[in-house]
């Protein structure tokens, strides 16, 4: 399934600095310009959804993906066994995930603060789908943090032009969320297809 690449500390810590590093420089770009455009409200809107997502997000994650990847590192030479675990992993992600938007829906339909949200909750709840579709643990397990980052830096200067495009006056407010899931969609089907490899 997988090619068992030995990886040098100082080139995986150098890749991970790259990343985090995009991961801050990334928000400082496009967070000014979407306040400036969105204005107040538009983008207390979407962050306001997104801490919402974000606790349903803890409810699927439920610490698989740390699991895995320490586990899943004593299994990495063994091809068969390692399959075997990466399929345990993500059927319980599935399940996870299905309890979180169950969780999410009855929520979204029975709190009356929520109601004005239900369509930016829509959206973005997407993210949770992607997220454990995307499978980001097996990368770490195999330390491909090459792959990671030209990926990262890829779909943040796409996810970048798609915002000057998309974005350009106070009603795009569901445009700036469909970025934000887009941005977790390309990782997700870029990392599909890569791990499946």
């Amino acid at each position: 399934m997988f090619k068992n690449k030995s990886k040098s500390l100082g080139t995986n810590a150098v890749l991970n600095a790259i990343r985090s590093g995009l991961s801050v420089i990334f928000p400082l770009i496009t967070y000014p310009y979407a306040f400036r455009v969105l204005h107040a409200d538009g983008i207390g809107k979407v962050n306001y959804t997104l801490s919402i997502i974000g606790y349903f997000s803890l409810i699927a994650a439920l610490g698989t993906s740390t699991y895995a990847v320490r586990e899943g590192a004593k299994l990495r030479k063994d091809k068969e066994k390692l399959n075997e675990f990466c399929n345990q992993i993500f059927s319980i992600s599935i399940v996870t995930s299905i309890i979180a938007y169950i969780l999410l829906v009855f929520c979204a339909c029975n709190i009356k603060a929520l109601s004005e949200y239900k369509q930016l909750i829509g959206l973005l709840s997407l993210s949770i789908g992607f997220s454990t579709l995307g499978v980001e643990w097996i990368n770490t397990i195999y330390e491909d943090f090459l792959y990671v980052t030209i990926r990262s830096i890829v779909i943040y200067i796409l996810t970048l032009v798609l915002l000057f495009v998309l974005v350009k006056d106070q009603n795009d407010a569901l445009q700036y969320a469909l970025l934000t899931v887009a941005n977790s969609g390309l990782i997700c089907i870029s990392n599909w297809f890569y791990c499946r490899r």
